[in-house]
């Protein structure tokens, strides 16, 4: 974790980071206590950024790649009711859309074909700018699709075919 990252973190934690909670494990199912009370913060507080960085630290052997599915599939604390409807990641995919996302884009969907047109085109300017970012959205979005599906859409919406 580079010192800027580090210090996003700790700015959104409102502290420094313990050694404890920097602590790297080997997979997402090792995450310590101390990782989880960092991460249902980070959760509350809607960083999805700082969520990913601070478990591509954690956990190295997930990679970028990996670290975006846990945020997006991350289900935040136990006790969470309140944010339960909302986007994980809402603030990230609205930094990379340049805008505010409305109720229907972030509505949930039964199947990746169910997706609205206002949400395929979210779903097309997020892989514009980062498409990690677009899958990860489509993963919060699309709870049963997989991930070869879900890159499937995202190649399709790019080349501007019907997906």
């Amino acid at each position: 974790m580079t010192s800027a990252e580090r210090a996003q973190i700790e700015m959104w934690l409102g502290r420094p980071l313990t050694d404890d909670e920097l602590e790297s494990v080997p997979t997402s199912s090792d995450l310590t206590e101390s990782h989880a009370r960092v991460l249902a913060h980070l959760y509350r507080k809607k960083s999805g950024t700082a969520l990913v960085m601070y478990i591509h630290h954690v956990v190295p052997s997930a990679g970028i790649h990996g670290a975006h599915r846990f945020v997006a599939e991350y289900d935040g604390p136990p006790s969470n009711d309140s944010t339960s409807g909302n986007l994980r990641m809402l603030s990230t995919y609205e930094h990379f859309l340049g805008r505010k996302m409305n109720r229907d884009e972030q509505q949930r969907q039964n199947s990746l074909q169910d997706l609205s047109a206002k949400q395929r085109i979210v779903a097309r300017e997020l892989a514009r700018g980062d498409s990690i970012v677009a899958i990860s959205y489509l993963t919060e979005i699309v709870k049963g699709s997989s991930g070869h599906e879900r890159e499937r859409m995202i190649q399709a919406l790019s080349a501007g075919t019907k997906a």
